[in-house]
């Protein structure tokens, strides 16, 4: 479109009215006037040259030209074929275009450019917005579909009878040496699948010049060949701008959506389609993705997508790997069940020869197992962080909804018996296991679900029992009812509602809620429990012994410490005429007692039975075996009520070393021991440290369980110090 700038318009007026001036004079040269006012007596004595010199500025004035904008053009400047529309709400990747723009050609020669990241993460919206953001010294840009390399062919053959190229030979050369007789052009090659197949379609010899190629890929083999920009999810920032420019929701909201979806941009593009199309609220999305993910992503098609969210995320590299390494499609198949967190290698590798197959082939060979993996790797499926391996949950989440029933059935049966296999057993007294059941936990609580399985009960009760044992020990005891629950569930509907194996996880829901400070909650449980292990073993079995300790540190949180004595007792009958009474059972039954006499004033009759219960686990166990510290503390609080603080303070200082040791420092076994500390520093006459202490404890007792005893206790004690020392009862606020 002709338009004209604004100063040539007014030098355009300016020009016409000189010259009808100047034209106006020359006619009326010959007046009577002899001389005319100022410069415009030069026009009366030379009136034709002036009119000659004003005539050429006016043509120049009014010719019209093409205006440039000082602004970005919106749309690429050259000749285009294939290139899809842009995209409006194009955010963020500031970086990865800054790459690709500062990638310059050498000279007249060809630069290659490569878009690599996993599906779904954006990068055809990037090569996209890159192509638009070409300065207007490029003269064309061609958009080729290269997923496979017979579309490929054609694609070429289409673009060559655009160019004008006419040639029974080959398509690809003849394209590359017309675009290089016509300026500077751009190929964007989109979602390519290896180098080697897109080699033949690459310009060859030196005669091609003055272009670049882009290729978008997930492939991974294109390291030393092109100059490669790895593609990631969005950050928290880009998925908050990328979601509030689509939906006017509170910042809070579009965080825990996009969280959700694990910030991949095609998710966060669907989740707002969904979410205008339905009118669904974010709570009621985010209750969808949570039970009905693989469901929710195939609802709604993302525009200018060829596939639905899921179908682009799987089906085509499945299609890809079937003819290639079929194993690496089981070996997705299997990662799918698993928890969206990093996966051991070993996990799997160590279980290979159980695995359905062909995964199984892999056992008796090593190279097998390590190009499925590398398949996996450069289709951008899943990432390689040293001895884990790590899918995206929207990956996985597109597997299962494309997985057939027995393929699901033979990957969970297989993962069942890996995890029962390589899970530790001794929990609570190894520190050592702990961090494998860190790695593992996300995986068990994931593969276990929340509904009892019909095929895999036995197994399923194991890890939910371990793993109830180990977020128990860690002090995550919230956490472990929800494993706790479904171990009941399956035992009640398994073995029976009356069977020995739901008593003992009728007793562990009864100590969770114990922990968690709530011993009204924990009592029906481990009454329950009692009842059936009474009628299974009598009246005076060894598991009826546990269950009346439970029953009597019910009791005695209660603040019914008479009822507790007695519950106590009737274990202690119980447990010495099965075990001895110096036996490590027999000396929990004693630390029970000892708190209790403890509670009740007797300091001296406590004290005995507490020292006795620790020599016999001393003997038992090492000295950095967890459950001694429990066993120091409680003589050490002995020993403060004796009005022993000098022997208090060393043992519950070394309780608190060998807690900080295993559990770590905010763990509330630490938080308990500096209550004691705390109590023993005040007999020393040190308040100041006491008061320190007592709060450290509040602290620590307060994100655990606000409600629990000890955490009462803390509170009274920092109270009260706090008083004596500085004439208040609450904490001076900074």
């Amino acid at each position: 479109m002709k338009v004209w700038s604004r100063w040539r318009v007014a030098l355009s007026l300016a020009a016409s009215l000189i010259v009808l001036f100047a034209g106006s004079l020359a006619f009326n040269a010959a007046s009577d006037a002899e001389r005319w006012p100022g410069p415009l007596d030069v026009i009366r004595a030379n009136p034709w040259y002036v009119l000659l010199g004003v005539i050429p500025l006016a043509i120049l004035a009014v010719w019209p030209v093409h205006e440039v904008s000082a602004k970005p053009m919106r749309h690429p400047p050259m000749r285009s074929w294939g290139l899809p529309s842009r995209n409006p709400l194009f955010t963020g990747r500031s970086s990865e275009l800054a790459r690709l723009g500062v990638a310059k050609m050498k000279g007249d020669g060809i630069s290659v450019h490569v878009i690599r990241g996993m599906a779904g993460v954006g990068k055809s919206q990037l090569a996209v917005e890159f192509a638009y953001r070409l300065p207007a010294t490029y003269k064309f840009i061609g958009f080729l579909n290269a997923e496979r390399s017979e579309l490929l062919a054609a694609e070429f053959a289409s673009l060559a009878g655009t160019l004008g190229v006419h040639t029974s030979g080959n398509h690809v050369q003849a394209v590359y040496e017309k675009l290089t007789l016509s300026g500077r052009w751009i190929l964007v090659f989109d979602n390519a699948t290896t180098a080697r197949e897109l080699r033949g379609y690459l310009p060859a010899g030196t005669d091609i010049g003055n272009g670049r190629i882009v290729i978008t890929t997930g492939a991974r083999d294109w390291d030393g060949l092109a100059s490669v920009v790895d593609l990631a999810v969005f950050n928290s920032a880009e998925s908050e701008e990328f979601l509030t420019r689509r939906l006017p929701l509170p910042y809070s909201e579009l965080c825990e959506i996009a969280d959700a979806l694990g910030n991949l941009p095609l998710a966060l593009e669907q989740a707002a389609a969904f979410m205008q199309f339905s009118g669904t609220s974010p709570d009621t999305y985010l209750r969808l993705i949570e039970g009905e993910l693989e469901q929710v992503l195939d609802a709604v098609d993302v525009p200018d997508y060829r596939e639905s969210v899921s179908a682009g995320l799987w089906t085509i590299a499945r299609e890809r790997l079937k003819g290639d390494l079929p194993s690496t499609i089981q070996l997705m198949e299997v990662l799918a069940l698993l928890a969206p967190e990093p996966v051991p290698i070993d996990l799997l590798a160590s279980q290979l020869a159980h695995a359905p197959p062909p995964l199984n082939a892999a056992a008796a060979n090593a190279t097998l197992w390590e190009r499925t993996v590398g398949a996996a790797v450069r289709q951008s499926l899943i990432r390689r962080d040293g001895d884990h391996l790590i899918v995206h949950r929207l990956t996985q989440a597109a597997i299962r909804a494309h997985m057939p029933p027995d393929q699901h059935a033979k990957a969970k049966a297989f993962l069942y018996r890996a995890l029962t296999d390589v899970v530790p057993r001794d929990v609570y007294g190894s520190p050592p296991s702990w961090p494998r059941w860190r790695e593992l936990l996300p995986h068990v609580l994931t593969l276990c679900g929340k509904d009892v399985s019909d095929r895999w009960p036995r197994e399923q009760h194991l890890l939910l029992e371990l793993a109830t044992q180990y977020l128990w020990t860690i002090g995550s005891g919230r956490q472990a009812l929800v494993p706790a629950r479904l171990a009941l569930e399956i035992s009640e509907a398994v073995l029976g509602p009356d069977s020995p194996q739901a008593a003992t996880d009728l007793a562990n829901l009864g100590r969770i809620h114990h922990e968690l400070g709530l011993p009204w909650s924990a009592k029906p449980y481990f009454e329950r429990s009692l009842a059936i292990r009474e009628h299974v073993t009598g009246s005076t079995g060894k598991e009826v012994g546990f269950s009346l300790v439970a029953l009597a540190r019910v009791h005695r949180d209660l603040s019914r410490p008479w009822m507790a004595l007695a519950l106590g007792l009737r274990a202690l009958r119980i447990h010495e005429d099965i075990f001895g009474p110096d036996a490590l059972q027999t000396s929990f039954v004693n630390a029970v007692l000892a708190s209790i006499w403890l509670d009740l004033g007797d300091a001296k009759r406590g004290l005995v039975l507490a020292k006795h219960a620790l020599e016999v686990q001393q003997r038992c166990w090492s000295e950095n075996e967890p459950r001694i510290a429990a066993m120091m503390i409680l003589v050490a609080q002995a020993w403060v009520s004796n009005r022993r603080p000098d022997i208090a303070l060393p043992l519950a200082e070394q309780a608190l070393m060998l807690n900080d040791r295993n559990f770590g420092p905010s763990h509330h076994y630490m938080g308990m021991t500096q209550v004691v500390r705390a109590a023993a520093l005040d007999r020393f006459g040190r308040t100041a440290d006491a008061l320190v202490a007592a709060e450290e404890a509040t602290r620590i007792l307060d994100e655990w369980s606000p409600r629990h005893k000890k955490a009462s206790e803390a509170h009274d004690l920092a109270a009260e110090l706090r008083f004596r020392l500085h004439g208040r009862v609450t904490p001076e606020r900074g």
